[in-house]
């Protein structure tokens, strides 16, 4: 366990929870979004999740 991988859990974690990025780059002392952004990777498959959890409610309602 290196300090960059808690990094990336810490941004992460912070998106899953409804943080913003802008908020996680602050407390991670980023100057870019981008660079949070790219931090906070492993939030990406849980949104995907999610998003596809809604499109398929709303296919099942619609249809």
């Amino acid at each position: 366990m290196r300090i960059y991988n808690l990094r990336h859990s810490f941004a992460s974690v912070g998106l899953l929870v409804g943080e913003r990025l802008s908020i996680i780059g602050k407390l991670l002392d980023h100057t870019q979004v981008q660079t949070t952004a790219r931090y906070a990777h492993l939030a990406n498959d849980s949104t995907k999740s999610v998003a596809s959890s809604i499109a398929s409610r709303v296919a099942e309602v619609a249809g």
